[in-house]
């Protein structure tokens, strides 16, 4: 179930991550680091495919 601040990963490809949210489709490029918070490590997005992430653990 999605939040204000959360989104699922829908895919990587091409250098981008792609995700939905509440807000809309967002596109990340994959140099920015994405990291969560509450369990204080770095994620890598090809692992992670359809999983929730919160949108403040995206920097």
């Amino acid at each position: 179930m999605l939040n204000q601040n959360s989104c699922i990963v829908l895919e990587v490809y091409n250098h981008y991550l792609t995700a939905d949210s509440l807000r809309g489709r967002y596109r990340f490029p994959l140099r920015y680091n994405f990291y969560d918070s509450r369990l204080g490590l770095r994620k890598f997005p090809d692992r992670h495919m359809g999983q929730k992430w919160y949108l403040s653990d995206i920097e």
